[in-house]
């Protein structure tokens, strides 16, 4: 795919694309599918990792896009910014992924309520995409625990209905301009979320996107504001290494309101520092995870990024000080290096693997702390 991203972004952004007409190198790579269940059948493009390994498992984002991409062809969804830039080489390169694009119909759309959701059915083109989420997972190798959601205008509002809907199923959610689906929104403040809107949106009011960061922020969420600071009237950028520094210290929900007026905001979306980085660093919680620990418990979290090439942050947390160790094995068992053996107070800890030494290959983190063990997988692409 080299060159293939740089080359659709250049046609995009100055204008000559047409509603439909993709780039051929790009229409070639993502395969032609349909999904169908029940009654309906929805059209899709997936975007398969290169070098797909099945020994391997790779998070998977759905992306909803806005009605005006709405269609039978299986190739207006792809015509704008925010769906290829999942596809561009330096994302694949450092994240493998699948991408997968259905196609909603003309009159139709991916969540018609606008209300309590529990009173109402999913619409049946949600309920396909959900069941073609399942069907993926059962071809392909896919990391159950990175599962992610994206959507642009009724593409965000499907967002949100998915995420009200089937709350245990995603990683983290980035919505763009989307009309909020009203219901308990405890029940969804496990998902990260990155939100995005301009602030003069001529279609869809930046009060819907605020209403959200509100709810959220009441029921103690913090997020952070990489442009506009509604709370202050403040539109001064976040500097990308605050933005890395949130990142890192993981921060689960941040919102971009952007100082432009318009619907259209592909082009900001797609430039934001540390978008997707933030995403493929997302990883759903357990119920375990997510319920108050137990004082003397810790955490081997995940690392980031995973797959990588060639280094990788290892991060835990320790709920009380402990004496831990922290080892790396390769597939078969066999000891490649102690990372750490050292006692450590409570709190968020990480430290860097470089597996430049090492050949691709699938590896084991083992931490023992507080004579319990947890272990993880790790996937090295070279």
């Amino acid at each position: 795919m080299s060159g293939l991203t740089i080359r659709f972004f250049m046609i995009f952004f100055i204008g000559m694309s047409v509603s439909g007409q993709i780039d051929p190198e790009l229409d070639a790579r993502l395969e032609r599918r349909s999904h169908t269940y029940e009654e309906l059948t929805l059209p899709y493009r997936l975007f398969v990792p290169d070098h797909y390994h099945s020994f391997v498992q790779y998070p998977l984002l759905v992306f909803l896009h806005g009605a005006r991409w709405s269609g039978s062809d299986n190739a207006a969804q792809l015509d704008n910014a925010f769906a290829v830039y999942w596809v561009q080489d330096s994302i694949q390169t450092q994240y493998p992924s699948f991408i997968v694009y259905p196609q909603c119909s003309l009159g139709s759309s991916w969540e018609s309520v606008s209300g309590v959701v529990p009173l109402f059915p999913p619409d049946p083109e949600q309920e396909t995409v959900h069941d073609l989420l399942d069907s993926l997972i059962r071809e392909f190798s896919i990391d159950m625990s990175r599962i992610y959601i994206a959507g642009k205008s009724m593409g965000g509002h499907g967002a949100y209905g998915m995420l009200s809907r089937y709350p245990q199923d995603f990683a983290a959610a980035v919505i763009v301009a989307g009309n909020y689906v009203y219901r308990d929104i405890s029940e969804i403040l496990h998902i990260p979320m990155w939100l995005l809107h301009a602030r003069q949106d001529n279609v869809i009011s930046i009060e819907q996107s605020r209403h959200v960061v509100n709810e959220l922020e009441t029921l103690g969420k913090n997020f952070v504001y990489t442009h506009c600071n509604f709370h202050l009237d403040s539109c001064e950028p976040l500097p990308k290494g605050a933005i890395d520094q949130a990142i890192g210290n993981g921060a689960r929900f941040f919102f971009s309101e952007f100082d432009t007026s318009g619907h259209q905001v592909e082009p900001k979306v797609v430039r934001t520092y540390g978008l997707y980085q933030w995403v493929f660093s997302q990883q759903k919680q357990s119920a375990h995870v997510t319920a108050v620990p137990s004082p003397e418990l810790s955490l081997l979290k995940m690392n980031y990024p995973n797959p990588f090439n060639a280094k990788t942050r290892i991060c835990y947390q320790l709920f009380e000080r402990s004496r831990i160790s922290l080892i790396i094995f390769n597939s078969r068992g066999i000891e490649i290096c102690p990372l750490l053996d050292e006692t450590q107070e409570p709190g968020e800890h990480w430290i860097l693997f470089d597996g430049s030494r090492l050949p691709s290959g699938i590896y084991v983190a083992e931490l023992k702390a507080g004579g319990k063990v947890w272990r993880m997988k790790m996937a090295l692409v070279k």
